[in-house]
């Protein structure tokens, strides 16, 4: 059986000097390809493997595996802590919820779930079109875009919902209750937009940028073929994760850099606060100052 470790990088700042920065590898687990990886406001890791889920409180040096009723992981299988402390993890098994930070685990939506995002308070996510919450997924009640084929769903800045379909982008300025098309691009796969109105679009491993209104766009050139994961920070930093290395450009995709150059494929990008986290396979590692 094929075992394939999962790698956390955690970036405390970005300094002027990338050559300085060194990662560290982290006390597991271990357990096949990480699905996900999330974190929450006072830093506690929820992590997904083939093998199970697992939480560490101390930035990754233990881990606690976590029974959440389910046992059956793959790359669909996704988490997400709210800033009220409840962990959500949802996938092919449905969605459950802990309101005892990721003790103890209740079942609220059967069949696969996907795209869970919150904004203001509220959960959204894709079946059969968008659904939400406003009760942290005791209930949900169905928006639009039933008839829509949907490739990705994402809520940028709280503010801006984006569909990604057959048909080309849509855009929602109403919390998804109205749509309107934007472009045709058909079938993006993510979507990220930063504080300035740029919105960042991957399509077939292309990289595209709009800052008209996401009306017109053009293609970034990026060191690589493919694209994993796409991640825009607070302070309007652009990381991509590839095969070739985690890349940073602080210029809207115009020049970038390499700052970790294994050669290994970076699956996940995300940041909480002054933290960074990616996800690559291969193992678990951290970056302190």
């Amino acid at each position: 059986m094929r075992l394939l470790l999962s790698i956390l990088f955690i970036m405390s700042f970005i300094p002027n000097n990338f050559a300085q920065l060194n990662w560290v590898q982290t006390n597991g687990p271990y357990g096949g390809n990480v699905d996900d990886i999330q974190i929450d406001k006072r830093g506690w890791l929820y992590l997904v493997v083939d093998a199970g889920f697992y939480k560490s409180t101390d930035e990754g040096n233990t881990w606690q595996k976590e029974d959440i009723g389910f046992n059956y992981f793959n790359v669909n299988s996704h988490v997400l802590p709210l800033s009220t402390g409840q962990v959500i993890y949802y996938g092919d098994g449905g969605m459950f919820i802990s309101d005892t930070l990721g003790n103890n685990w209740k079942q609220v939506l059967y069949g696969p779930c996907q795209f869970l995002n919150k904004a203001r308070n509220k959960l959204y996510y894709l079946l059969a079109g968008i659904n939400v919450s406003a009760d942290t997924g005791k209930t949900w009640n169905y928006l639009a875009l039933q008839d829509s084929l949907i490739y990705d769903f994402t809520i940028c800045n709280d503010t801006d919902f984006y569909c990604s379909t057959y048909n080309g982008l849509l855009k929602s300025n109403d919390e998804g209750k109205t749509w309107k098309q934007i472009n045709h691009v058909n079938s993006i796969s993510q979507i990220e937009e930063d504080k300035a109105g740029n919105l960042y679009m991957v399509w077939y491993g292309f990289l595209l940028i709009s800052n008209d209104g996401e009306v017109t766009y053009k293609y970034i050139n990026y060191p690589g073929n493919f694209i994993y994961d796409i991640f825009v920070s607070s302070d309007n930093k652009l990381y991509i994760g590839t095969e070739y290395g985690l890349l940073l450009s602080t210029d809207n995709g115009n020049t970038w850099t390499n700052i970790f150059k294994k050669y290994v494929n970076v699956t996940r990008c995300s940041k909480l606060s002054q933290s960074m986290f990616n996800m690559v396979q291969g193992s678990v590692v951290k970056k302190f100052i």
